[in-house]
């Protein structure tokens, strides 16, 4: 097995971080600019469920498309220029005609949201699956994001919401620069083998991670889409916003950089931990009294991401035939961040209209129990 070289690990790191900064300068703000466009929260959850419906069926498309093409580089060249288009084009319309706006943000979101799993299909072939290679790269990645929120949600508070499409054409600029110089592996196949999802259906392993990490989402989902909902509430601002996020991916990119150790631990043991920690998160959110509160309660749940995100990636290359990796990564991702959302916001927009935020958090604990019933009874995946 070749080991990727450590000027080739950089650029990785490099290009993943200004990638995550990009997206997070944009979707990182988008709830708060449809707020100060005049969009009530309770609306804006029902745009946030349309918008996640239209990234899982984008993630399905990509994520196909990728293994039937045998390519990742190839497809996120062109679809993130899309992306750039959209996103564009929905601040242009915010303030002109919204729903338009909306149409533009769920395009997005249809081309966007499989493009971060490419991209770490992409990392995880060209350092032959190794564990630590990949964590620190991706890991890097997550904290681009926080930085790119902490100073765009200052800049937003100072020069308003233009910011977000100014600095995300920049950093989209920069990503382009190292994903051209950057090269793409082979796939390595005895075969040519058919695509077919239906093959993931008969896969154990991979439909109880599914069904554990659906359960995570749903419970935190009206949490973290609808944060600056509960930031408003406890008297945060845009501002707080960048911090929140900053902090707490900071945490969650520090955890998948130290990934590689956690193998150590048996996976089960990883998913009762990432459960607790969810848990924590929404207990911690339903006293808050002040945005530190809240601050913390996104600390919980980023360390979660941070162990979850790294043991998916292990499972499904452990559980996932080659040729069908790239979708499996895909609807693990947009299973957990866009099916979860699409069922909990439907209902959470009701709940928040008529008892408050602190519904759903009551509502997601009761969630939350399920898979963690289910990890402490499940002693190991076979």
């Amino acid at each position: 097995m070749n080991q990727i070289s450590k000027n080739e690990a950089i650029l990785f790191a490099c290009c993943d971080s200004l990638y995550w900064g990009c997206v997070a300068c944009f979707l990182g703000f988008a709830g708060c600019f449809f707020l100060d466009c005049g969009m009530a929260s309770s609306v804006l959850s029902l745009v946030i469920a349309a918008y996640q419906l239209l990234a899982l069926g984008g993630g399905f498309f990509w994520g196909g498309l990728c293994d039937r093409l045998e390519t990742n580089r190839k497809i996120f060249i062109p679809v993130f220029a899309g992306y750039l288009v959209c996103m564009s084009l929905t601040y242009y319309f915010g303030t002109r005609n919204l729903p338009l706006a909306c149409v533009m943000y769920f395009a997005a979101g249809f081309l966007i949201a499989s493009m971060g799993t490419n991209l770490d299909v992409w990392i995880l072939r060209t350092v032959h699956y190794d564990p630590d290679y990949f964590g620190v790269i991706r890991g890097i990645g997550s904290m681009g994001w926080a930085i790119a929120v902490l100073i765009c949600g200052f800049l937003i508070d100072a020069y308003g919401y233009g910011v977000m499409v100014i600095s995300s054409l920049i950093l989209a600029a920069a990503t382009y620069v190292f994903v051209f110089i950057l090269k793409e592996p082979p796939y390595v196949r005895e075969k040519k083998a058919q695509v077919r999802v239906k093959d993931l259906a008969g896969n154990r392993n991979y439909i109880y991670l599914m069904i554990v990490i659906l359960l995570c989402g749903m419970a935190i989902s009206p949490v973290g889409n609808l944060q600056a909902v509960f930031l408003q509430d406890v008297g945060g601002d845009v501002g707080m916003l960048g911090i929140d996020s900053f902090i707490g991916v900071m945490f969650q990119g520090l955890f998948i950089i130290i990934s590689g150790k956690f193998e150590r631990m048996p996976a089960h043991l990883r998913m009762v931990l990432m459960c607790a920690l969810l848990v924590a998160e929404l207990v911690v959110t339903g006293l808050a009294k002040s945005p530190f509160l809240i601050i913390m309660g996104m600390v919980f749940a980023n360390v979660s991401y941070g162990i979850m995100m790294p043991t998916m990636r292990e499972l499904v290359t452990r559980y996932v035939p080659e040729h069908l990796r790239n979708t499996a990564h895909s609807l693990s991702d947009l299973i957990f961040g866009s099916l979860s959302a699409i069922i909990s916001l439907t209902y959470s927009s009701a709940l928040i209209h008529s008892l408050g935020t602190k519904s759903v958090v009551v509502i997601g604990l009761c969630i939350i129990a399920v898979p963690m019933i289910l990890t402490l009874r499940r002693k190991s995946f076979r």
